[in-house]
């Protein structure tokens, strides 16, 4: 993420997204960036709905909505820049340090490699940004706070 935005670099890091800040407008810098593609990451903008996949053969960030009933997967890590409703699966190449990270994790099921987990319908108590992760072979979710 490129931006002249404090506020998104530090949200993009929250969520382990590389950020770089920049005060010149962006159209001036990206003409002289190179940019260094990974071809099997994918990005998607937009709200993926109830019936719809994604999947991506490296990363997978999605900015926006992945609403209930809506299924997205990746075999890397997959960054959720906004709420997180539907099933996730991480890992699906068998990486063990794959996460998923949302601002708003309330997934119907996640799954990081062989491990699934099916997530409590209540509703959390507070919105941050969270992750979750393998730890001891079990999903563990923790807040993803900049300190």
């Amino acid at each position: 993420v490129y931006s002249s935005c404090r506020e998104t670099i530090l949200s993009a890091k929250s969520i382990k997204i590389e950020a770089i800040f920049d005060s010149f407008k962006y159209d001036a810098y990206h003409a002289n960036c190179n940019f260094k593609q990974n071809l099997f990451d994918h990005t998607f903008k937009g709200t993926v709905r109830s019936g719809n996949e994604i999947s991506s053969n490296g990363n997978l960030i999605i900015i926006g909505d992945v609403n209930p009933g809506a299924k997205i997967s990746a075999k890397k890590n997959i960054y959720v820049w906004g709420k997180l409703c539907g099933i996730a699966y991480a890992g699906s190449d068998g990486d063990q340090q794959s996460t998923i990270s949302s601002l708003y994790l309330k997934p119907l099921q996640l799954r990081i490699n062989n491990t699934l987990a099916i997530v409590p319908q209540e509703k959390p108590k507070t919105i941050h940004p969270e992750i979750a992760l393998l730890k001891e072979g079990q999903i563990v979710i923790k807040p993803l706070l900049i300190s």
